[in-house]
């Protein structure tokens, strides 16, 4: 049994969620990062924004492309980077939701509880695994969405399942949402709210971050660790 100190949590990375509308530049974040030491895992084929910056990605079409990078990562990769940043989270659940559809035996109706369950062991599975990696910094871009109760519109995550949606957000000790925008002023901005008191899905449990940060993640990084 290994006895660690507190001071020195910030040790194991950085993880963080981020969610914003499309278009807000999620992906464009990762050029906020040492370019030199990180690693895209690209989920959506859509690494446009990123040319020209010589940041390392991988295309991930499947379960097993995941599973090959995430051997890689925890044996020789792990002396080449230090941040992950994974694009999307919205689209992991869809790739698994759809690999798991493929087995015959979920074609059956009766066997949709049984299924759902499978996904949401799996997700919570690979979701854990990528937040517990060690000395990785870990990003996992989300969309956002909303969900119903009653006549209230309650601000979510685009994912399927309900129970990820409900669960994901408390996995992490960060979860930032990007904005941007013009503002009253017609002067445009764009942030990272940390802040659940200026927005629901925001969370900070690390106290070191101001409600309203630049979209600048490896300043994000410095900040935590100090």
């Amino acid at each position: 049994m290994q006895l660690t100190n507190t001071n020195d949590l910030a040790i194991n990375g950085v993880k963080a969620m981020i969610i914003g509308e499309s278009g807000s530049g999620k992906t464009t974040l990762a050029k906020t990062l040492d370019h030199e030491r990180t690693l895209v895992l690209d989920l959506e084929s859509g690494m446009l924004p990123l040319k020209g910056t010589n940041i390392s990605a991988v295309r991930i079409k499947c379960k097993a492309d995941l599973d090959e990078v995430l051997k890689n990562l925890t044996n020789g990769w792990g002396n080449k980077f230090d941040n992950i940043f994974l694009d999307s989270y919205t689209e992991l659940g869809e790739m698994m939701i759809k690999e798991i559809k493929k087995d015959p035996k979920f074609k059956d109706p009766k066997m949709g509880i049984k299924m759902w369950g499978v996904y949401n062991e799996t997700m919570q599975m690979y979701t854990k695994y990528l937040r517990d990696l060690s000395n990785f910094n870990v990003f996992l871009t989300c969309l956002p969405s909303t969900k119903t109760d009653g006549i209230v519109q309650i601000e979510t995550i685009a994912i399927p399942g309900q129970a990820i949606k409900d669960s994901v957000r408390a996995w992490f000790d960060l979860v930032l949402v990007l904005k941007a925008g013009k503002d009253d002023d017609k002067k445009s901005y764009r942030h990272l709210i940390t802040s659940a008191e200026e927005h629901p899905l925001a969370k900070d449990r690390s106290g070191s971050l101001k409600p309203f940060e630049k979209p600048h993640l490896q300043d994000i990084i410095t900040k935590v660790n100090n």
